[in-house]
Protein backbone atom coordinates (compact mmCIF):
# COMPACT_ATOMS: atom_id res chain seq x y z
CA UNK A 1 0.00 0.00 0.00
CA UNK A 2 1.09 3.23 -0.71
CA UNK A 3 0.83 6.32 1.33
CA UNK A 4 -1.70 7.90 -0.12
CA UNK A 5 -3.84 5.32 0.00
CA UNK A 6 -2.88 4.47 3.63
CA UNK A 7 -3.88 8.27 4.37
CA UNK A 8 -7.16 8.03 2.50
CA UNK A 9 -8.20 4.49 3.56
CA UNK A 10 -7.66 5.92 7.56
CA UNK A 11 -9.02 9.26 6.65
CA UNK A 12 -12.40 7.92 5.40
CA UNK A 13 -12.76 4.94 7.78
CA UNK A 14 -12.22 7.91 10.68
CA UNK A 15 -14.36 10.57 8.78
CA UNK A 16 -15.79 9.68 6.25
CA UNK A 17 -16.25 11.14 2.64
CA UNK A 18 -15.36 14.70 3.89
CA UNK A 19 -12.30 13.36 5.96
CA UNK A 20 -9.27 15.85 4.99
CA UNK A 21 -10.22 19.13 7.47
CA UNK A 22 -10.65 16.57 10.30
CA UNK A 23 -7.57 14.79 10.12
CA UNK A 24 -5.58 17.54 9.33
CA UNK A 25 -6.75 19.11 12.39
CA UNK A 26 -6.32 15.87 14.75
CA UNK A 27 -2.71 15.84 12.97
CA UNK A 28 -2.12 19.28 13.62
CA UNK A 29 -1.36 20.22 9.53
CA UNK A 30 -3.04 22.33 6.85
CA UNK A 31 -5.77 20.45 4.96
CA UNK A 32 -3.79 21.54 2.09
CA UNK A 33 -0.62 19.18 3.23
CA UNK A 34 -3.28 16.73 3.59
CA UNK A 35 -4.63 17.14 0.14
CA UNK A 36 -0.99 16.70 -1.38
CA UNK A 37 -0.49 13.42 0.58
CA UNK A 38 -3.74 11.82 -0.30
CA UNK A 39 -2.93 12.99 -4.02
CA UNK A 40 0.26 11.33 -3.50
CA UNK A 41 2.08 14.89 -4.37
CA UNK A 42 4.45 14.49 -1.18
CA UNK A 43 5.34 11.62 1.18
CA UNK A 44 3.69 10.72 4.57
CA UNK A 45 6.27 11.39 7.32
CA UNK A 46 7.49 8.94 9.21
CA UNK A 47 5.90 10.11 12.01
CA UNK A 48 2.13 10.23 11.04
CA UNK A 49 1.49 6.28 10.66
CA UNK A 50 1.69 6.12 14.31
CA UNK A 51 -0.08 8.92 14.58
CA UNK A 52 -2.26 7.55 12.41
CA UNK A 53 -2.91 4.15 14.34
CA UNK A 54 -3.31 5.78 17.76
CA UNK A 55 -6.62 7.87 16.48
CA UNK A 56 -7.88 5.03 14.65
CA UNK A 57 -7.26 2.85 18.40
CA UNK A 58 -8.84 5.80 19.94
CA UNK A 59 -11.89 5.53 17.73
CA UNK A 60 -11.98 1.75 18.12
CA UNK A 61 -11.91 2.04 22.39
CA UNK A 62 -14.83 4.69 21.92
CA UNK A 63 -16.93 2.67 19.95
CA UNK A 64 -16.72 -0.63 22.01
CA UNK A 65 -17.33 1.97 25.07
CA UNK A 66 -20.62 3.29 23.11
CA UNK A 67 -21.06 -0.26 22.03
CA UNK A 68 -21.46 -1.19 25.86
CA UNK A 69 -23.47 1.36 26.57
CA UNK A 70 -26.50 0.77 24.06
CA UNK A 71 -25.84 -3.30 25.08
CA UNK A 72 -26.58 -2.30 28.65
CA UNK A 73 -29.80 0.19 27.83
CA UNK A 74 -31.04 -2.60 25.61
CA UNK A 75 -30.58 -5.15 28.20
CA UNK A 76 -32.22 -3.18 31.47
CA UNK A 77 -35.38 -3.38 33.30
CA UNK A 78 -37.95 -1.25 32.95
Amino acid sequence: MEGHELIRAVGESLYGDHWQRALARDVGVSDRLVRFWAAGDRDLPDTLPPRLLTLLQDRGHTLCNTTRLVEQFMNRDD
